[in-house]
């Protein structure tokens, strides 16, 4: 195990990931805010913790930082949408069920799913669960949109299966969301849901 705090650990040695679904045609300024890393710690209201407790020392200036990457998880709406995303930083998107036209990002047109690798590590997504359930052994970061509830959940082989919920129609007792995750040497270190 890496001791974090004998290192001098680079803020940008850290990836950061935000992840968004399910906006159907909009975006609003909070959301916006949050996935630029401008929101406030009273935001966040679930985390999971998989590395070093170091990493929650500096856990405001890593929230602050610009995404490294943006992943949409389906049901966009509009290219505006994406244009907007892109405007802070790549965005890699998925179409979902409410997604009646492909969009255009910088990698291309979105697709039903996609599987790639950032950051060294793998990663799947697509909008709805079971397109990226059998996955889980393959990719180590699982996300997927549709449900409008968000949830951080820890696979027992190290992986994590992610719903960033909805960012502007929260489901089941959890509010409008984006999610965060944080990846280091080849590791996620922590995710985070924040209301939006």
């Amino acid at each position: 195990m890496i001791n974090y705090l004998k290192m001098n650990l680079n803020i940008d040695d850290i990836s950061k990931i935000n992840l968004i679904s399910d906006t159907h045609y909009k975006l609003s300024e909070s959301a916006y805010d949050a996935m630029r890393g401008d929101f406030s710690a009273d935001q966040i209201y679930d985390e999971s913790l998989f590395g070093s407790a170091y990493f929650m020392k500096i856990r405001r200036e890593l929230d602050a930082k610009t995404p490294d990457l943006i992943i949409h998880a389906g049901d966009i709406g509009s290219q505006n949408v994406i244009d907007k995303l892109e405007g802070i930083c790549p965005v890699v998107a998925v179409s979902g069920n409410c997604d009646f036209e492909s969009y255009k990002t910088l990698r291309g047109w979105t697709e039903d799913l996609e599987f790639f690798k950032f950051a060294d590590i793998n990663i799947v997504v697509g909008h709805r669960p079971y397109q990226v359930e059998s996955y889980c052994d393959e990719a180590d970061l699982i996300v997927h949109g549709h449900t409008h509830e968000s949830h951080i959940s820890p696979l027992d082989n190290g992986h994590l299966f992610i719903c960033p919920g909805s960012a502007t129609m929260g489901r089941y007792g959890t509010p409008n969301s984006i999610a965060s995750v944080y990846v280091m040497d080849k590791t996620i270190i922590f995710a985070e849901l924040i209301s939006v």
